[in-house]
């Protein structure tokens, strides 16, 4: 394997690591339930352990640099579980500001009188 996670590797292994965090507290809860099945308790801890195995196991594979950008990486990453209509709304609403600069209609009007009189002032009239 290599040294190094790609962006795809890097996202789904963040899901790995969301999933086995997500299962220690589906374990948790079970557990304060009543009678709750064995054999599906046994799933899923084993499902915990063998997710936290593979984690372990890539983790091994990586050079220590690789290590330390990923775990400085996470560390400035939220996870937030949004509904996916509102997750394509907040995309698109974020989309929409990186394309537009607000700008105010009365710095615009300044804006616009300066470039009238220096640009007016200066022009010969050779490029018309």
């Amino acid at each position: 394997m290599n040294p190094y996670f790609s962006k795809h590797e890097k996202e789904n292994f963040i899901r790995l690591m969301i999933l086995e965090g997500i299962t220690d507290a589906i374990i948790e809860d079970y557990e304060k339930s009543k009678r709750p099945d064995k054999i599906f308790m046994a799933d899923l801890r084993r499902a915990r352990t063998y997710a936290k195995k593979a984690l372990d196991r890539r983790q091994s594979f990586l050079d220590p640099v690789a290590k330390q950008n990923f775990i400085e990486g996470m560390a400035r990453l939220d996870v937030l579980f949004v509904p996916k209509r509102e997750a394509k709304q907040h995309f698109m609403e974020a989309a929409k500001l990186n394309s537009v600069i607000p700008f105010p209609a009365e710095d615009f009007k300044d804006w616009y009188e300066f470039m009238i009189e220096h640009t007016c002032q200066t022009c010969t009239g050779e490029s018309l």
